[in-house]
């Protein structure tokens, strides 16, 4: 889903004026788009927005953490890529949660982003392959590494999951218009190793991580407020992704969708029909917007039924913008025998809405 570049970007300020334009210059997402690996781990610059999306749940003993590092792409009409990273760790014993921003631009050797031998990083953030990268079309070992005053990570990231062809072979479709879609792909589950730190001296943990990739030239089209987005990893070996983009009557888009992912890598395409996602528990920040924070999702033909719920509340950017993006556990069912799990969920667009 397309975020508010421009606003993230505000330093940019001579940048910002030439993206408020049409981008008519840019490729659309359209179908018929084919994939080829390891080319499209890579930067897209023909394309208007990118990003590169890891989140994932670790442990040390009995503490446990979350962390995201996300890196995003701007390219502007003038040819220059924009590029900003997000970084946070949250400790789940101490409900504390640590976020930070980095921005840079390709052209400033500030960030970079290239397949192969596959490396996105800005200002000493990156994600990149550890050795001679053998695995997911040389997507592995990957070693992300984040840090900040208050929280740092030092990981090593070996798939267990091939790569999954979101919505239409990877081409997912958000809106009416032409080219109001992207092209998205995701591997749903690696094996984590390494150390983290968050608040106080690292600690050595293992765990699971997700990584998301979308580009696109599009953004949420005007009767759309913002969207609810899951990637949940099951104990039975299976994985849920869903998003819900909500519009500005209260209704849920019919191009919200997802994806079931089976132990052995195989998927189940979910379109809006297939599932339903209500709001059991909100939490109200100081300034008024209202984030879910107890969900229960139900998926009749998987005969899925989770409760979702977040480690603690307050895992709320306020940054460039502000989203709720943190860890959550589920509980729950899969024909009738109790799954549990451990996940990430992002909702924005909820800012100064008061709901």
């Amino acid at each position: 889903m397309a975020r508010p570049f421009c606003l993230m970007l505000l330093f940019f300020s001579t940048e910002c004026a030439i993206l408020s334009a049409e981008p008519f210059q840019y490729r659309l997402a359209l179908p018929g788009f084919e994939f080829s690996f390891p080319r499209d781990h890579g930067a897209h610059p023909d394309y208007r927005t990118e990003w590169w999306y890891f989140t994932g749940n670790v442990s040390s003993g009995p503490r446990r953490y979350g962390f995201q590092l996300t890196f995003f792409r701007l390219s502007t009409r003038s040819g220059v890529q924009l590029y900003m990273a997000h970084f946070a760790v949250s400790d789940l014993e101490r409900g504390a949660f640590f976020a930070y921003e980095r921005f840079g631009r390709e052209d400033l050797r500030t960030a970079t982003a290239r397949a192969s031998p596959f490396v996105v990083g800005v200002g000493g953030w990156r994600a990149a392959v550890s050795g001679n990268g053998a695995g997911s079309d040389a997507l592995s070992p990957v070693e992300l590494v984040a840090s900040a005053p208050g929280a740092a990570i030092d990981l090593i990231l070996r798939p267990s999951k091939p790569v999954v062809l979101q919505g239409d072979r990877g081409f997912s479709r958000k809106g009416e218009t032409a080219g109001a879609a992207s092209y998205y792909y995701s591997i749903p589950r690696w094996q984590v190793q390494g150390t983290v730190r968050g608040g106080a001296g690292p600690v050595t943990v293992e765990g699971t991580a997700w990584l998301d990739r979308e580009w696109s030239s599009s953004a949420l089209e005007s009767d759309q407020d913002g969207w609810d987005w899951f990637g949940l990893q099951l104990d039975d070996g299976t994985e849920l992704m869903l998003y819900r983009i909500r519009r500005s009557d209260g209704t849920i888009d019919r191009h919200s969708a997802g994806s079931f992912v089976r132990r052995d890598g195989t998927t189940r395409r979910l379109e809006r029909k297939d599932f339903r996602a209500a709001v059991l528990e909100t939490w109200a920040t100081p300034g008024g917007a209202r984030y879910p924070l107890h969900w229960r999702l139900t998926v009749p033909g998987l005969e899925l039924v989770l409760d979702v719920k977040a480690a603690f509340p307050g895992q709320l950017w306020q940054r460039s913008i502000e989203y709720w993006e943190g860890v959550v556990s589920v509980t729950g069912a899969r024909k009738s025998r109790g799954v549990t799990g451990r996940g990430y969920v992002e909702s924005t667009g909820r800012a100064g809405r008061g709901r």
